[in-house]
């Protein structure tokens, strides 16, 4: 029997928090993977306060670990995840225990809350941050106002082996949500160079064979996602756009998107999931939750 990777969600107790449990619960039941619950203690506050009380440090985490998963019970209760999550009650330092115990544990993704561009806290915090260029899985950033299922996906396509995979991912995600999903390809007009280069010549007929050859790529994807999932609704659209983080993230402003799929290593040659500016122009501007492929 094949044992099914699980999915891990955290919570450090906040709304964000519970609010991307909730929908990871759900995408696990979805899914049919075990579901698991990890919440961390910082060893750093438990080091300040410990020398200050009448027992010992020991002492000291059993109660606050106790307290930690009666929380834990609370905010799963609070979120309305069915069946029996796996519950962890980690101490330390937060991403290295998240990282640490998503390898330990297999998992297949990482689900956390956060309060997305329009929220104060302007894109993911740190420690999310760390997540998506670490950890040691796919990771999605849930929003605080993101719906109970995802009614629109949009997945960034190069037509590079790596953006495949973000495909397959994007594909599965919006068979599970019965989702709209949108291929989006960020393109500029490669003949622009004739014009810098002072050759001044009419390249307009062949900019449009061009663009022609993208959209029937894309079209050929789209058959093989009807083909391999069927009931998934899917479309592509063009963007012509130097930039690939502002193209996606405007795209997703003005569409009501509800999650943005992104891959890494694509054919420009740029980390631009992991690292880089434009990682960090999608985190940091798209208003929708994030699904980041670890490839």
């Amino acid at each position: 029997m094949t044992i099914q990777q699980p999915i891990l969600a955290t919570t450090d107790l906040s709304v964000a928090a519970r609010h991307a449990m909730a929908l990871g619960g759900r995408l696990s039941s979805r899914l049919g993977t075990p579901f698991h619950v990890a919440h961390v203690v910082r060893s750093k506050q438990l080091d300040l306060i410990s020398g200050a009380l009448p027992f010992s440090r020991q002492t000291l985490i059993d109660q606050v670990t106790e307290r930690a998963s009666e929380s834990v019970h609370a905010e799963i209760e609070a979120a309305g995840v069915g069946g029996e999550p796996v519950i962890h009650i980690q101490l330390g330092r937060a991403f290295d225990e998240i990282a640490s115990l998503a390898k330990t544990i297999n998992a297949q993704l990482l689900v956390l809350g956060y309060q997305g561009s329009s929220g104060a806290g302007q894109g993911p915090g740190s420690i999310a941050k760390k997540c998506v260029r670490h950890a040691p899985c796919n990771v999605l950033l849930v929003t605080e106002d993101a719906p109970e299922r995802f009614k629109r996906i949009v997945v960034g396509i190069d037509f590079s082996e790596d953006s495949r995979i973000a495909l397959k991912e994007a594909t599965r995600f919006a068979a599970a949500h019965e989702s709209e999903l949108v291929l989006v390809h960020v393109y500029s007009n490669p003949f622009e160079f004739t014009n810098f280069a002072g050759l001044q010549q009419d390249t307009s007929k062949q900019f449009a064979m061009y663009v022609q050859s993208l959209r029937s790529e894309l079209e050929s994807l789209e058959s093989e996602i009807r083909s391999m999932a069927n009931g998934v609704s899917v479309r592509h659209e063009l963007l012509q756009e130097k930039s690939y983080g502002r193209a996606i993230s405007d795209y997703c402003k003005r569409n009501q998107v509800d999650l943005a799929v992104i891959g890494a290593l694509g054919r420009a040659g740029l980390r631009y999931l992991l690292l880089g500016s434009t990682a960090e122009r999608v985190l940091q501007t798209t208003p929708c939750s994030v699904l980041t492929i670890r490839l």
